[in-house]
């Protein structure tokens, strides 16, 4: 009994075969670990971005706060300073320096210019400021740099968010060149079905194109950075 030889053009179609089937399996699932990736990047950065808020919204409390307790204690100062009697007039001046030692926080408290000494929770120490020191708060504003200070945080979660949305983006974009790479396997493995089934000539077009589009598939498969668990 004779046993019939395997053709050289048949091994040819069975390496296309298997390359396609190989190299679709290896970009479908770099894809799905990009992809994974990518989604767990974007939960990261809503979560981050949440933080910022609240965190922003907080600064923005405190910053309405310290106003209100310096416009107060600013009115107190000022309508000292217009009050003849002599026990109001240091009653005024001790309450105002109650709020800005003892209520207002040490950023607003130290934006106004006032000694950090005095900002204590001691109530003999606080109201130990002088009268003159504390007069020189009146002509000061909190100003955008503490501002600034009380929202780096928040401006520092955005920023981090961003970040990380943006790692999701790039991420997120290889794992579509995976699955676009995965559907020039399929071509191949499409084409190289065609080759083995066709008995005319045209079969050895088919070979030639389905090799070719697996090469285009191979040469994309390693320029494109792969997932490392």
């Amino acid at each position: 009994m004779s046993v019939e030889k395997t053709s050289l053009y048949e091994v040819l179609v069975a390496i296309l075969l298997g390359i396609g089937a190989l190299g679709g399996g290896w970009a479908g699932y770099q894809s799905s670990q990009w992809g994974g990736t990518a989604t767990e990047n974007y939960g990261k950065a809503a979560t981050t971005a949440t933080k910022a808020s609240t965190a922003y919204n907080h600064a923005v409390a405190v910053a309405t706060r310290d106003e209100e307790l310096d416009l107060k204690g600013k009115e107190l100062i000022l309508s000292a300073a217009t009050i003849a009697d002599p026990v109001t007039k240091e009653h005024q001046l001790e309450v105002a320096k109650y709020l800005y030692t003892q209520h207002m926080t040490n950023e607003g408290y130290l934006a106004l210019g006032y000694p950090e000494k005095f900002h204590s929770r001691n109530k003999e120490a606080a109201i130990a400021m002088p009268d003159d020191t504390l007069l020189l708060g009146v002509e000061t504003d909190l100003g955008d740099k503490y501002m600034d200070k009380l929202l780096e945080p928040a401006a520092l979660k955005f920023a981090e968010a961003d970040k990380t949305f943006a790692e999701g983006q790039k991420v997120s974009g290889d794992s579509t060149q995976f699955g676009l790479d995965g559907v020039f396997f399929t071509i191949a493995l499409f084409l190289g079905g065609l080759a083995l089934v066709v008995k005319h000539r045209l079969r050895y077009g088919f070979i030639v194109a389905g090799y070719s589009v697996a090469v285009f598939g191979i040469v994309k498969l390693f320029s494109l950075p792969w997932y490392h668990a």
